[in-house]
């Protein structure tokens, strides 16, 4: 557990956590071994997401791994109505750290995407 949270969350992530922490997902280390072999398992092809006509908005952080950033960028340019920001300074646990800043991003994009459907009564 201590490697897979410093990868995603920076060096030293798991050594700054409390000993309860650590104890606490070290106990759910078999479930996150489970959900990464379901994630690796997926044979979904990005082709898939042109079918996407939502709205869609990803958020990712500039700290991130560098495998989420290809993710995300990927989705971008096969979904058909995607959008990408990235927060400064954020990681992987960008809505926990970076909290402010992403509902400030989410509630400007939904007052953008709901204002043209808004109607009178």
């Amino acid at each position: 557990m201590a490697r897979f949270l410093d990868f995603w969350n920076g060096r030293g992530s798991w050594a700054a956590l409390a000993a309860d922490r650590q104890r606490a997902l070290a106990e759910k280390s078999a479930q996150v071994g489970r959900d990464f072999e379901a994630i690796f398992a997926e044979r979904i092809h990005l082709s898939a997401f042109r079918k996407l006509v939502t709205p869609t908005l990803i958020v990712t952080g500039t700290k991130s791994p560098a495998g989420s950033r290809l993710v995300a960028e990927g989705l971008a340019r096969a979904a058909a109505r995607a959008s990408t920001i990235s927060i400064p300074g954020a990681g992987h646990m960008l809505p926990m750290t970076h909290g402010p800043e992403l509902t400030r991003i989410l509630r400007a994009r939904l007052d953008v995407e709901t204002q043209p459907n808004l109607r009178a009564a």
